[in-house]
C-alpha cells in the first residue's frame, strides 16, 4: 500500500524507537545476570515496556506495508495500553528500590488499585465502545481519547516526581559517575515528557513529528546512560 509521506515518515520513526528501546532493554536485562542487580533487570523491562502507546503505530505500518490491511480496532488499542499499569509498577518499585521510600506499600498499593480499575474499564470500552479509548488517525497512528490520556498523563506526572527526586540525591553525591548519571536519568525523565507532548501536537506536521521522535529516541539513550553509564559516555562528559 503506498503510504502519505507523513505517514511513512511517522511508520519509520516509530519503528526505529521501538527497535532502540527493545535492544537498550535486552541488554539492561543481560546486564542483571552479570551484576545481580535487580533494578537493572526490571528497568530493561520498562524500557521495552515503556513505548507501549506507539506500539500501534508500529503495528499499523508494518501491516499496512506488508498485507495492505487494517487490524482491528480493539486489537490495537488493546496492544497499546493492556501493559501500562504494569510499567508503572516496574518503574515505581525501581525508584522506591534506589531511593528506599519510607511507604512503598502504601505507593504500589494505590497504584495496583489504580491500574486494576484502568484495566476493567479498557476492557470494559473495548467490548463496548472502543472509541472512547481512541481512533485511528491518518493510516499510521492513533489519537487516544480522554480516559486513555488521562492514564498516560499520570504515568507522565510520576516519571517527572521520581526522575526528579532520584536526579536530586544523585546531584548531592561526591562521585562525578553519580551525579553524571543523575544529569542523564533527568534529562531523559524531560526529554520522554517534551517528546511525548510534541508527538501528540504532530498530527499533521512534518517537523513536529520529527522532532518528536528524535527526542523520544535520545531520552532511551539518556535513560540507559543513566543506569549504565558506558564508558563512551563517561569519555564525552567527564573529560575532566
Amino acid at each position: 500500500m503506498q503510504l502519505p509521506f507523513i505517514d511513512l515518515l511517522n511508520g519509520i520513526f516509530s519503528l526505529i524507537g521501538l527497535i532502540i528501546a527493545i535492544i537498550i532493554g535486552l541488554k539492561l536485562i543481560s546486564k542483571y545476570f552479570r551484576y545481580k542487580r535487580r533494578d537493572l533487570f526490571l528497568i530493561g523491562l520498562v524500557f521495552i515496556l515503556l513505548p507501549e502507546p506507539w506500539w500501534p503505530s508500529n503495528i499499523l505500518f508494518l501491516s499496512l506495508i506488508l498485507t495492505g490491511y487494517y487490524l482491528k480496532l480493539e486489537i490495537i488499542l488493546l496492544i497499546g495500553n493492556i501493559f501500562l499499569p504494569i510499567t508503572t509498577l516496574l518503574w515505581l518499585i525501581v525508584f522506591n528500590d534506589l531511593l528506599d521510600y519510607k511507604r512503598k506499600k502504601e505507593i504500589y498499593g494505590i497504584f495496583i488499585v489504580q491500574g486494576i480499575l484502568f484495566e476493567i474499564f479498557l476492557f470494559y470500552y473495548l467490548f463496548t465502545n472502543p472509541s472512547i479509548i481512541g481512533e485511528i488517525s491518518g493510516n499510521v497512528d492513533v489519537n487516544y481519547g480522554l480516559f486513555a490520556s488521562l492514564y498516560h498523563l499520570t504515568i507522565l506526572i510520576v516519571a517527572i516526581i521520581t526522575g526528579t527526586l532520584f536526579a536530586r540525591e544523585c546531584w548531592k553525591s561526591n562521585d562525578p559517575k553519580t551525579r553524571l548519571k543523575g544529569k542523564l536519568i533527568f534529562a531523559a525523565v524531560y526529554s520522554f515528557v517534551v517528546g511525548s507532548i510534541l508527538d501528540i501536537l504532530s498530527a499533521s506536521s512534518i517537523i513536529l513529528l520529527t522532532l518528536a521522535r528524535i527526542i523520544l529516541i535520545l531520552a532511551s539513550i539518556e535513560l540507559y546512560g543513566g543506569f549504565i553509564l558506558p564508558n563512551w559516555m563517561q569519555k564525552i562528559f567527564l573529560k575532566g
